[in-house]
């Protein structure tokens, strides 16, 4: 069974907490543990990770009903069926399994926890038995061992520049190298990596879910980046160089005079690497935020007076 973890309790919010306090505490975690300010620090990816785990449950209505339903047992359960999730830890990488009831008919602890979640008796079977429709790998007539999957978490820094990761598997070791540009939801499959073949069969294959670990500051859509450009209000008004940190290095951004707030500058090719074609890149759009000064001098205040004022003559 999975290691319960308190959701609430690492977010550092009360059960009560409404979707606006989760929203902020999580917002206050990601940027003291993101890998940008955290480089080559393992303790604080892990955390990162964590935080936008139990953000992904409280953050759902759906999957937080569950997760409060539940508790410790509510990840054995999705949505509308009845698959049961068995998470291995490897660095951070997890296995899932599909289960039909008959791989619980001598668990009594699942046998309450199904009877529980779906009404009426337990029964075995598989699909059509108690209300219960799971599904299941199954060997083929030439001996073919059964196909796994699982799901690998990633940062979006990891799919920026590639990774290699270590999947602990059915009792195995499993290293995988995943190329650049790597998207979300992607599957990726390793021939012969599943199940042990039956009667010298060959092993099943491994089909892996890649599953990006939000980001809070920069969004991702296709190979295009979306994060927003912080620009001070003088900087705003009379033009001039501000620094964007990209995947790409620092980048030197020229802001032309009067640039309006909410307004949208397209950077070419820093953006994702193509995962067809590494060697091609995205764009990156930055958004244009003001940042208005605060705690003004009397000096600062008197010749924002004195610009307004001249500015109201100029309207009459």
């Amino acid at each position: 069974m999975a290691t319960y973890k308190d959701y609430y309790k690492i977010l550092g919010v009360e059960k009560t907490a409404s979707a606006d306090d989760i929203r902020k505490a999580y917002r206050k975690w990601a940027m003291k543990y993101h890998p940008d300010k955290n480089p080559n620090d393992k303790v604080a990816e892990d955390k990162f990770k964590e935080i936008n785990e139990a953000n992904e449950v409280l953050s759902n209505p759906d999957k937080r009903k569950r997760y409060d339903e539940f508790g410790e047992n509510w990840e054995y359960f999705e949505k509308g069926g009845g698959n049961r999730q068995q998470q291995q830890q490897g660095r951070g990488d997890g296995a899932k399994h599909n289960f039909t009831a008959d791989d619980f008919a001598d668990d009594e602890h699942f046998k309450d926890i199904f009877e529980k979640f779906f009404g009426g008796n337990f029964s075995g079977g598989g699909a059509g038995s108690g209300g219960f429709g799971g599904q299941r790998f199954s060997t083929n007539h030439t001996g073919r061992g059964v196909s796994l999957e699982a799901e690998l978490q990633m940062l979006l820094t990891d799919s920026f520049h590639g990774v290699k990761r270590v999947l602990e598997l059915e009792n195995q070791q499993i290293a995988i190298t995943l190329k650049r540009g790597v998207r979300d939801g992607q599957k990726i499959r390793i021939p012969e990596k599943g199940g042990r073949g039956m009667n010298g069969g060959k092993n099943g294959d491994l089909f892996i879910t890649i599953r990006l670990v939000r980001d809070p500051f920069i969004e991702r859509n296709g190979d295009n980046l979306y994060q927003t450009l912080n620009v001070p209000l003088y900087t705003v008004l009379l033009g001039g160089k501000v620094n964007l940190k990209t995947f790409h290095g620092e980048k030197n951004i020229t802001i032309k005079e009067s640039t309006e707030n909410g307004s949208t500058l397209r950077l070419q090719g820093l953006g994702m690497p193509k995962y067809e074609n590494p060697t091609e890149f995205g764009d990156l759009y930055a958004k244009i935020n003001i940042s208005v000064p605060k705690n003004l001098t009397e000096k600062e205040k008197e010749l924002f007076k004195e610009l307004a004022e001249m500015r109201q003559k100029q309207t009459v």
